[in-house]
């Protein structure tokens, strides 16, 4: 759980809305058009905005969080909690640990993704 604060504080790399590098590996990993609240993380994690739509984070990183009710990864969030925590928690939704990293009020700000298994692999 460390890694990601770590990580997001002294390793990050924005996403210009053109592409989502992993530094160190050199390769792009996907193309996105406008997708700015997601963060690729030199461990394989990604700091990505609560506001940003399922959708987005799943097009940038080909992905498959569901997508069948909420539609911020903010609001996947508090439906897997079932309540705003009062500090930073882990949980994970499919083939995904979500760690919360910036909490504020009434909505989860940040949150790292770390996917537990590459799905093309396993294809």
């Amino acid at each position: 759980m460390a890694d990601c604060r770590l990580v997001a504080i002294g390793c990050q790399e924005r996403v210009d809305g053109r592409e989502i590098r992993t530094r160190g590996a050199g390769q792009p990993t996907n193309t996105a058009d406008e997708v700015e609240e997601v963060v690729a993380q030199s461990d394989g994690s990604y700091l990505i905005d609560g506001a940003a739509t399922i959708r987005e984070i799943n097009k940038a990183t080909e992905w498959t969080l569901p997508t069948d009710v909420p539609k911020t990864l903010n609001g996947l969030a508090l439906e897997q909690l079932e309540s705003i925590p009062d500090g930073n928690v882990s949980f994970i939704v499919s083939s995904y640990r979500c760690e919360t990293i910036e909490l504020n009020g009434k909505m989860i700000k940040k949150i790292c993704v770390i996917p537990l298994k590459n799905e093309k692999e396993e294809e």
